[in-house]
């Protein structure tokens, strides 16, 4: 049954400590079900005609009118409803501040914080697919975003050029694609992980760089951010695919120190085009 993978992100450059892409894949026949069932729950009375977390959380938007009580009522049946289908949940969550201060300095595409998670999680999806043994193409669906999403999705061919293992190429997109959550659902479901990943990560960051360094990524008795609660009833139940990434300042600086040696070695073994050589160069401050 081919697999369906649906990708939101949240945060950004003067908005928050971290920027979070992630989403949840399974099967497409769940993600049939799942949009029926979401869609019956959107209609529900107190009926809202779409969800995104962020109204939610501030009692806005389609949550106008709504108490806490009966909007964390509202959050709670679409839960349990990725909880029922959604197989399993992956992110990507970004230190802005590190990201500023190592591939930030580069030139575009790569100062862009969209970027990187863009193309690792769709690696990530692939390699968690291959580890389950799972030999067909997936099939990755973004939110919209139409400036930083039409400029990362460019060099994906070039990016599914360097994966050279047979398993991982086979499970690998022809493209990745971009929808509206009005349209697919699903990244209704995604927006509520991103923005759950996101206030938890701007909260708890000191935590990741511990666990980095060999320490525990365990909070105690912390709380996790706003809406913890939500995890920890419903969507802690979904497992989190063991490919998620942190991109702290540590991961971010061994990635500069790959890409430098990509041309330092002239590109030796990775199928790069002379013209994404060349502009790879110049992104990284290059000459020649």
């Amino acid at each position: 049954m081919p697999i369906q993978a649906f990708i939101d992100e949240s945060g950004g450059k003067g908005q928050s400590k971290v920027f979070a892409m992630a989403g949840w894949f399974g099967r497409r026949e769940e993600w049939g079900l799942f949009s029926t069932e979401w869609q019956q729950c959107l209609k529900s009375t107190p009926q809202i005609a779409y969800f995104k977390m962020r109204e939610a959380a501030a009692l806005g938007g389609q949550f106008r009118g709504f108490s806490e009580d009966s909007r964390d009522e509202k959050l709670r049946a679409l839960a349990r409803i990725i909880r029922k289908y959604a197989a399993v949940a992956i992110h990507c969550t970004t230190d802005l501040d590190a990201f500023a201060g190592t591939i930030g300095k580069a030139g575009k595409p790569f100062s862009d914080p969209y970027f990187w998670p863009f193309h690792i999680t769709i690696m990530a999806v692939c390699f968690d697919l291959v580890d389950r043994g799972y030999h067909e193409p997936v099939e990755i669906i973004f939110d919209e975003n139409s400036i930083f999403g039409r400029r990362a999705k460019k060099w994906y061919p070039i990016v599914r050029a360097m994966l050279t293992e047979p398993a991982e190429a086979a499970v690998m997109p022809l493209e990745p694609t971009f929808g509206s959550d009005i349209v697919f659902l699903p990244l209704q479901a995604s927006d509520m992980l991103a923005w759950v990943m996101r206030r938890t990560m701007n909260e708890h960051w000191s935590l990741v760089e511990r666990w980095d360094q060999g320490g525990s990524l365990a909070a105690g008795k912390e709380e996790s951010g706003d809406f913890s609660w939500l995890v920890g009833e419903e969507l802690r139940f979904v497992e989190m695919s063991p490919h998620s990434q942190f991109m702290t300042r540590r991961r971010l600086e061994g990635i500069i120190e790959r890409m430098n040696q990509h041309v330092r070695e002239g590109f030796k073994g990775v199928s790069f085009p002379k013209d994404i050589q060349r502009l790879y160069r110049e992104a990284l401050g290059h000459k020649g």
